[in-house]
Formats: C-alpha cells, sequence, structure tokens
C-alpha cells in the first residue's frame, strides 16, 4: 500500500505546489522505489496536506477479493457534519491576531492600503498573507479542475458543499447519505 499511497500523494502534489511530470508519474506504477523517493523529495509539500485516499484507507469497502473494483463500491452509510466555511482569506479574521491596526480598519479600502504598505513596513507578514492567499486559490483550483468534485461551480468554494459532494460519491447507489447541512446548500449556484 505506500507505494500506492506516494503514487497517489504525487498525483494531487502538482495542485498545492509539489511538482512533477506526467511521464514521471506513470513510471511510478512500476518502479515502488522511485515512487517513495519521489514522494519523500516532496514530503515539506505534501506533508501538511495530509493527503487521505479514501480507496487506500477502505480497500474492503471498494474492492473484492481479488482486488477487483466492486460493482457498487460505497459505505453502506454516510453521516457527518461538514465545516461550513468558504476558502477564502477572511482579512479580519486573519489578521486579527496578526495587527490589530488591519483587522480593525474601519473601510475595506483602509485595510487593501494597509496590507499592500506590508511589502515595505512588514515583509514578513506580507509574505505569510501572500502564502495564504496561494494556499486558498490552490485548494480552490483543486476543487474546481481536478474532476473529483464536478458540481463545484464558479465564485467562492464552500467547504460544506464539497463535503456534501465527496459523501455521496462515498455511498453506494443503493446505501444512504446523511449530513447536518444549511438549506443553501439545495441552492445551484452554491455548488
Amino acid at each position: 500500500m505506500p507505494r500506492f499511497r506516494a503514487v497517489g500523494d504525487l498525483w494531487i502534489g502538482p495542485w498545492f505546489g509539489a511538482e512533477l511530470d506526467y511521464a514521471q508519474h506513470l513510471q511510478m506504477f512500476d518502479e515502488p522505489l522511485k515512487a517513495e523517493a519521489m514522494r519523500e523529495e516532496r514530503s515539506a509539500k505534501l506533508n501538511p496536506l495530509k493527503p487521505f485516499h479514501w480507496e487506500l484507507e477502505f480497500p474492503n469497502i471498494f474492492f473484492d477479493e481479488k482486488g477487483e473494483k466492486k460493482s457498487a463500491p460505497g459505505f453502506d452509510a454516510v453521516i457527518g457534519n461538514p465545516p461550513w466555511e468558504r476558502i477564502n482569506l477572511e482579512e479580519n479574521e486573519f489578521f486579527a491576531a496578526r495587527s490589530v491596526e488591519i483587522a480593525l480598519a474601519p473601510k475595506a479600502s483602509e485595510r487593501k492600503s494597509l496590507i499592500a504598505a506590508l511589502q515595505v513596513n512588514d515583509p514578513t507578514l506580507w509574505t505569510e498573507c501572500q502564502e495564504t492567499l496561494a494556499r486558498f486559490e490552490r485548494e480552490r483550483a483543486f476543487f474546481k479542475n481536478s474532476g473529483f468534485y464536478p458540481l463545484c461551480g464558479p465564485g467562492r468554494t464552500n467547504l460544506y458543499a464539497m463535503f456534501a459532494e465527496k459523501a455521496l460519491g462515498l455511498d453506494s447507489t443503493e446505501r444512504t447519505c446523511g449530513f447536518a447541512h444549511t438549506e443553501r446548500l439545495l441552492q445551484p449556484t452554491i455548488l
């Protein structure tokens, strides 16, 4: 399993800044030691993501005794309480513990000016802010473009919508999915 986990981790890596050549990725299926070595080289980018591959974590749910994909894979029930937040940098929240002046700026335009001034006045905080923004952009790009979340629409990405879509994909067609959610989830513009 470590080889498949390494291959899975490396596949999602480019979405989050861990570069990988597609041809190299194809070779890893035949070269387990190379896959694990490449995964280790990119561990600084991949470890904080804590990749979770459902089919590897629960192989008996998705595959039969021969290792073949089941005709109706999935859990009997999927129950959860997804997070209620967007993948977006909330400036007031981000700066609350880092710069009270920015967090308490009365107008968005003032806050934007103070943030822009960080590039000169506090380069470390500026860099942290830019890295956080880039992380959110990578996450949004993954949800919108990876193919794992085909219902993800344009605009702001809600984590509860992503969790709901994933849950619907984890239960088999003959089983049940239930979780706490807001009625807004059912609006097409949210997904």
